[in-house]
């Protein structure tokens, strides 16, 4: 792909799904907004090894019942597709003990060691940005003294569970200190044989350096991930990981590698597409992306559409996001600026509802490009300008780059030229930053 391409296309990490196919044990002590908490009508009571399905709407709280002896393990499953919810747990004498949080598709386990005996309330919010009734599922394995594996557990899932509300933040320093709450968790999983949640923490530290275009660094921790999931036999997560790996590869731009891993994951996905299709669109997508870093468009459309078809049919609008705005890059790059500009907007849509700050900012870069080819220039200038606010503070350098390098094409058809110099040179140490020539 040539320099002039690379320069003017970003697009987003794996990460931005955190696309997430398991969910992580999370826990995080934390005050819970005074509203959640004078919520207590209305109680319905957890049964122990039982399931039940419920349907919630946006600002909706839901409450639940269950009581525990101190030093009893709370360990609940919550199944749900692409719903963003908080869950807060309330002591029987009416604080907060802990909350939970999920901003992407998949499931959310909660897990929580009881200080004190008594009632426990179990407050589930939707935190949906559309007004749209949801489901979910919620299943409460049978109360248990917690053993020392436990009490080893319940820290390294808080230190998860506080990443998560970092990473929630969109910035660079909030990003970093989540890559020490990983790395913490991770080491205490390995030594109580919890290999599935290390390797997970391992791939969301993977996530995080690819998001700050440290590539070099997430290849190192994604590889490591890899490895405790073969010596695990986890097939599954071994998949992921080939995917995690392969996409990078694109990045740097070793094709023949990225196609190894790539291949590797299809071979894994393919087969049990009925089963994860979310997980196929994935591999479908970042191969999509192999072919149009080799510039044979129509087979990266090809990729990309058939990876739109199983996440719209998942529902998953963070794989939307990222499918409509990598069709639109297609669309873009075989002058097909009309249709560029509606997959653009579709995935500035989806990620504005997502509260996804790095895929929306993104999709503000892709459309600064069509401004700038339709003559709106003061348009393609905000457009980047705002794209460049939000990738600055997040960190992600190559994200930065191709906004900085919109902007200084705005100001050049603007015959603001100095500005434009300005530009470009930051444009180019963003880009030598990420290891871009």
């Amino acid at each position: 792909m040539t320099q002039k391409r690379r320069a003017r296309r970003v697009l987003l990490s794996v990460s931005l799904f955190v696309l997430c196919l398991c969910g992580l044990w999370v826990t995080l002590e934390v005050s819970l907004p005074t509203a959640i908490v004078a919520q207590n009508t209305d109680v319905s009571s957890l049964i122990p090894e039982s399931t039940s399905n419920h349907q919630i709407t946006s600002g909706q709280t839901q409450v639940f019942g269950v009581t525990l002896k101190q030093g009893q393990c709370l360990s609940l499953s919550l199944q749900k597709k692409d719903l963003q919810l908080t869950v807060a747990i309330q002591k029987p004498q009416g604080q907060t003990a802990a909350t939970f949080l999920s901003r992407t598709y998949g499931p959310l386990n909660v897990f929580y060691i009881a200080e004190e005996p008594g009632q426990y309330l179990i407050k589930v919010q939707s935190i949906e940005k559309e007004a749209a009734q949801n489901s979910y599922t919620l299943s409460l394995e049978k109360p248990r003294d917690a053993s020392p594996a436990d009490r080893t557990h319940a820290p390294a899932a808080k230190a998860v569970n506080e990443a998560e509300w970092l990473r929630a933040q969109w910035e660079e320093t909030s990003l970093r200190k989540a890559v020490t709450n990983y790395v913490d968790a991770s080491q205490a999983w390995q030594t109580i044989g919890l290999t599935r949640e290390s390797a997970r923490a391992l791939s969301s530290i993977g996530d995080i350096y690819f998001m700050l275009s440290e590539y070099e660094e997430a290849r190192r921790w994604y590889e490591k991930a890899l490895t405790i999931r073969q010596t695990a036999a986890d097939t599954e997560g071994e998949a992921d990981s080939q995917n995690d790996i392969g996409y990078m590869y694109v990045y740097i731009g070793d094709l023949d590698r990225a196609f190894e891993h790539l291949n590797r994951a299809l071979q894994y996905t393919e087969p049990r597409a009925a089963e994860n299709p979310r997980r196929l669109a994935i591999t479908l997508n970042n191969i999509g992306e192999l072919y149009y870093a080799k510039s044979d468009l129509p087979q990266a459309l090809n990729y990309f559409n058939r990876a739109l078809v199983l996440w719209t049919n998942a529902g998953d609008r963070a794989g939307q996001a990222l499918a409509y705005v990598n069709i639109g890059y297609s669309y873009y790059d075989s002058g097909n600026i009309q249709e560029a500009s509606k997959y653009y907007r579709q995935s500035l849509s989806a990620a504005q509802v997502i509260g996804d700050l790095r895929s929306e900012a993104l999709a503000r870069t892709a459309l600064g490009g069509v401004y700038s080819l339709s003559g709106e220039k003061q348009l393609a200038l905000d457009s980047h300008h705002e794209a460049m606010t939000a990738l600055r503070k997040l960190g992600d350098k190559l994200g930065e780059g191709a906004a900085l390098n919109g902007i200084g094409r705005a100001y050049e058809e603007l015959n603001q030229n100095r500005l434009a110099l300005d530009n470009y040179i930051a444009a180019r140490d963003q880009y030598h930053r990420a290891g871009k020539s």
